[in-house]
């Protein structure tokens, strides 16, 4: 059984090795952090985020026309396409 009782004497300690791994798994993460470009890195997020925009607009007037069911179908059905084209 792992016991994590932590005395005052290696307290100290204990922080030492969670900031050294907390560093260490940054560093990771940055060095295998996949550089995007101009389409993917600028485009694309700035697309969506106008096109979440209107549809956080466009939301009362979708269900208006189209009924509770069939707007939440519509919704689903976009949050599909934009899942299945951004991978």
């Amino acid at each position: 059984m792992l016991n994590l009782d932590i005395s005052e004497n290696n307290q100290n300690l204990y922080i030492y090795i969670l900031i050294i791994y907390r560093c260490l798994l940054i560093s990771i993460y940055l060095l295998l952090q996949v550089k995007l470009g101009t389409l993917l890195g600028v485009y694309l997020p700035t697309i969506q985020n106008i096109f979440g925009v209107l549809l956080f607009i466009r939301m009362t007037w979708i269900v208006g026309m189209a009924g509770a069911v069939e707007g939440l179908g519509i919704v689903v059905i976009c949050c599909c396409t934009v899942s299945v084209l951004r991978g």
